[in-house]
């Protein structure tokens, strides 16, 4: 399951596991495991490049391991394209999307721990990745949910019925 900040993967992804009987792989969880320190936490100490180099590195794992599962990965790993291809290409890819504002707003109501923007400078950092990472996720994705509109269970349901 791969999407922008804030667009439900790991809410959702639980739901589809449940919903499919399959265990569920988070990447921020497994990251958090690996590592002991949170995405903020690798973020503020050595920088948000080494950040997503290490959630890259743990979505290998996290696809290596993974009989069938359900795997959601972090938002970063769209900014290596050419990696992504190659770890995903095997796999059915769901993409969950909704407009910027739609996820800047849910991510200011989650206060996540590893939410270190708000305000403008999130919406704009959410338009920006969304010109970006976008084009990245459509082209691996089989699946597309626009969850916008749809609660989670509900995208559940029709990510279920549709893998």
């Amino acid at each position: 399951m791969v999407g922008l900040m804030a667009s439900g993967k790991s809410t959702v992804g639980r739901l589809v596991a449940a919903e499919l009987g399959l265990p569920v792989i988070d990447n921020d969880e497994l990251l958090e495991r690996r590592t002991t320190m949170t995405a903020a936490e690798i973020a503020e100490r050595w920088g948000v490049a080494r950040l997503h180099r290490r959630e890259l590195a743990v979505l290998r794992l996290a696809l290596r391991a993974a009989e069938r599962s359900v795997v959601t990965a972090a938002a970063s790993v769209a900014d290596r394209p050419d990696v992504l291809r190659r770890l995903l290409s095997p796999h059915d890819v769901v993409l969950l999307h909704a407009a910027p504002a739609v996820l800047a707003s849910r991510a200011e109501a989650a206060a996540g721990e590893h939410r270190r923007l708000a305000g403008d400078a999130l919406l704009a950092a959410l338009r920006a990745q969304a010109a970006t990472r976008l084009p990245v996720y459509r082209a691996v994705a089989s699946i597309e949910v626009d969850v916008g509109e749809l609660e989670p269970g509900d995208a559940a349901r029709l990510i279920a019925a549709s893998v």
